[in-house]
C-alpha cells in the first residue's frame, strides 16, 4: 500500500468506528425525538406552565453561576480582577434569587428581552438584505420584516404576551429538536448498511 492511499484507509476506519458506535442507537434517538415532540406539544397546550419552567430554570442557572464565580474569585484572590469577578458572582446570585422570588416580574423582563432581540435582529436583517442583495435576499428581507413586526408587537403589549410567550417558544423549540432527532434516526437506519457495504469494498480494494 502506498503512502497516498493510507489516508483513505484511515478515513474508512474512522467512518466505520463512528458507524459502529451509533448504528445500534437509531431506535433510542427516535425515542428521544418522539419524547421531545410529545413534551413540546404538552408545553404548547399549557404555555403558562412552560413559562414558569423557563423562569425557574433561568433563576437556578443564575444562582449556580453566581456561586461558581464567587468561589472562583476567592480561588484567585491574588489576581487584580478579584473584585470584578466577585461582583459579577454576587450580581448573578442576587439576580437568580430575584428571578425565583419574583417569577412574574422575571417573566416580564425575559419577554421584553426576547422582544428586543426580535426587533433589533429584524432591523439588522432588513438592512443586510437591502445592502448586499445576496441570492434569495428577498427571504432574508421577509424574515427581517416578520421579526421586526413581532418584536414591535411584543413591546407594544408585552403584558399580554408575558404569561405564555416563553412557554410557547420552549414548546416550539422542543418540537423542532424532536423532529431533528427523529430525522437523524431514520437517516442513520437507512444509510448505515449502505455505508458499511461501501467501506467493506474499500477495505477489500484499497
Amino acid at each position: 500500500m502506498s503512502l497516498s492511499e493510507t489516508p483513505h484507509v484511515g478515513l474508512g476506519s474512522a467512518l466505520r468506528h463512528d458507524l459502529d458506535a451509533i448504528k445500534g442507537k437509531w431506535l433510542w434517538l427516535m425515542v428521544v425525538g418522539i419524547a421531545l415532540i410529545i413534551l413540546g406539544m404538552i408545553t404548547l397546550g399549557s404555555p403558562v406552565i412552560g413559562t414558569a419552567a423557563v423562569v425557574w430554570t433561568v433563576g437556578i442557572m443564575l444562582i449556580v453561576s453566581g456561586i461558581l464565580q464567587t468561589v472562583a474569585a476567592f480561588w484567585t484572590r491574588e489576581w487584580s480582577g478579584f473584585f470584578v469577578v466577585l461582583l459579577l458572582g454576587i450580581l448573578y446570585f442576587v439576580a437568580g434569587l430575584f428571578t425565583l422570588r419574583k417569577p412574574d416580574q422575571a417573566a416580564t423582563s425575559l419577554t421584553l428581552l426576547i422582544g428586543s432581540f426580535m426587533l433589533i435582529g429584524g432591523i439588522f436583517k432588513i438592512a443586510a438584505a437591502l445592502a448586499h442583495r445576496v441570492p434569495n435576499w428577498g427571504w432574508v428581507l421577509l424574515s427581517g420584516l416578520l421579526s421586526t413586526a413581532l418584536g414591535f408587537y411584543i413591546w407594544s403589549d408585552f403584558q399580554e404576551f408575558t404569561p405564555f410567550l416563553l412557554g410557547t417558544l420552549l414548546g416550539v423549540d422542543m418540537i423542532f429538536n424532536g423532529w431533528m432527532w427523529v430525522a437523524l434516526s431514520l437517516t442513520l437506519k437507512r444509510i448505515t448498511s449502505r455505508v458499511s457495504h461501501r467501506l467493506d469494498n474499500l477495505a477489500r480494494n484499497p
